[in-house]
């Protein structure tokens, strides 16, 4: 749907609803329940560029700049995938005309969303480009046929290899999918320094934290938590409650004391809030000071 489905009365879908319903104007009701109502074709996507420009408007917001974008999906897509694409392409010309215009056809839409996405500013999260990615893969899948037909066995030989890579970074980033990132990205343990949010960070990483403060024995935690789970179903009570929207709730520290007889203590702090509270200014939680990362997106210090 283009419009989602959410009793808000601050929307401006819902004033504008409003509007139409005190002033009898039922073309304009009719579109707005159309539009909530009636599934379309990358209805998500242009949900999203309907949002981007209502809040652009609206609220003033600073676009991005425009590679930065460009430098995600660069970093958050499988390399394999990104070659194999631009060979489909290549080689889509050798194709019978049908075939090649089929082709391009789906060629088209990742290049048309992802040029929207600069043009309309879109904020650099790679999950608001996803709708692209069947089409990526439609066009590799032709890219791999092509090799193996034009290249014999060495076509067949580059496209293993191509394979094998795309299947062990997978195994590698199991089970931290979110923080996915290819080999562009550098270490693990340094992905925090070119990416934060949804790209990284979208508090998924609860029952690592668990899991890592048992095995190192640590007493009691302070911890900075993005996100709106609650940590205490997994082992990681808090006596102020978690899942707030309010941003200082968010930003704020909550201690947690585990063992009383374990002297170690640690503060951990998610990526995104490390960037968004400005806790990454302050002296003492400076990039320095980081002494270990949890599943990709926890800072320890």
């Amino acid at each position: 749907m283009i419009i989602a489905e959410r009793a808000d009365e601050n929307r401006v879908s819902f004033r504008i609803l409003r509007f139409a319903n005190e002033h009898t104007m039922p073309i304009l009701t009719k579109s707005i329940d159309m539009l909530r109502t009636v599934p379309v074709p990358l209805g998500g996507f242009i949900a999203l560029l309907k949002n981007n420009a209502v809040r652009a408007i609206t609220a003033g917001e600073t676009r991005p700049p425009w590679h930065r974008i460009l430098s995600v999906v660069s970093v958050k897509t499988p390399i394999p995938l990104i070659f194999l694409f631009f060979v489909g392409l290549l080689l889509s010309g050798q194709l019978p005309e049908f075939k090649r215009r089929r082709l391009y056809m789906f060629g088209s839409v990742p290049i048309i969303i992802f040029a929207v996405s600069i043009v309309l500013g879109i904020a650099p999260m790679v999950r608001y480009v996803l709708p692209m990615y069947p089409f990526v893969a439609i066009v590799a899948a032709a890219g791999i046929r092509g090799i193996g037909e034009i290249r014999g066995i060495w076509g067949k030989i580059v496209i293993s290899l191509l394979l094998l890579w795309h299947i062990v970074g997978t195994f590698q980033a199991y089970p931290h999918f979110i923080s996915y990132a290819n080999e562009l990205g550098g270490p693990r343990g340094k992905r925090y320094e070119i990416l934060s949010d949804s790209n990284l960070d979208w508090g998924q990483a609860l029952p690592d934290l668990a899991r890592y403060v048992e095995a190192k024995k640590i007493g009691k935690v302070k911890f900075s938590y993005f996100g709106r789970d609650d940590a205490g179903a997994y082992g990681l009570p808090a006596v102020t409650p978690y899942g707030s929207w309010r941003f200082e709730e968010i930003c704020a520290f909550q201690t947690q004391v585990f063992d009383p007889k374990l002297t170690r203590k640690a503060t951990v702090i998610s990526v995104s809030n490390w960037y968004y509270c400005g806790y990454n200014r302050e002296e003492v939680y400076r990039k320095e000071h980081i002494w270990d990362v949890v599943a990709d997106s926890l800072l320890v210090f």
